[in-house]
């Protein structure tokens, strides 16, 4: 239950961080990555 939590709050929160700081495109990239490993998990 922890990592389905974690893994959709992830993918709201990933998507929020693109739309304010897209500057910052390679750091969500390197945690979008993070959200293929929670979705492996859950």
């Amino acid at each position: 239950m922890l990592f389905l939590v974690a893994y959709i709050s992830s993918v709201v929160l990933i998507n929020y961080a693109f739309s304010t700081a897209p500057h910052l495109d390679i750091i969500w990239s390197a945690w979008g990555g993070l959200v293929f490993v929670l979705r492996d998990m859950v």
